[in-house]
């Protein structure tokens, strides 16, 4: 059953989608401000790199872009290292302008947490 982990109070939140990611990903059906998205459809490098970049950017602040099997190919380190940025002057990572606070990976499991838009 989908969603049997999911706590019975979170459970009208729970949207399952069944289909093609790009048909969704083109309709008004996917909400704009998601908490997770957890990539397991195709495993192409450049499938997964087009899924981490269409969802990042439905995150909201503290949401959590989960993906399996990252091992196939270098599609999640790719995109992890795009959401950096560094200081022009120094070369070091500029805590402000990147856009995920933490990331990592367990066995072939990794995960990204998306900061938000910085305040002005």
């Amino acid at each position: 059953e989908q969603g049997a982990l999911i706590p019975d109070e979170l459970r009208p939140q729970f949207v399952p989608l069944r289909g093609k990611v790009e048909d969704f990903a083109r309709s008004d059906e996917l909400p704009s401000c998601i908490d997770m998205f957890l990539h397991d459809s195709s495993h192409s490098y450049r499938h997964m790199l087009w899924e981490f970049r269409q969802f990042w950017q439905r995150l909201r602040d503290g949401g959590l872009l989960v993906s399996h099997d990252v091992h196939i190919n270098a599609a999640f380190p790719e995109f992890v290292a795009q959401t950096y940025a560094h200081d022009k002057k120094t070369g070091r990572l500029d805590p402000q302008r990147t856009s995920h606070y933490e990331w990592g990976r367990w066995g072939y499991i990794g995960f990204v947490i998306k900061k938000g838009e910085p305040t002005q």
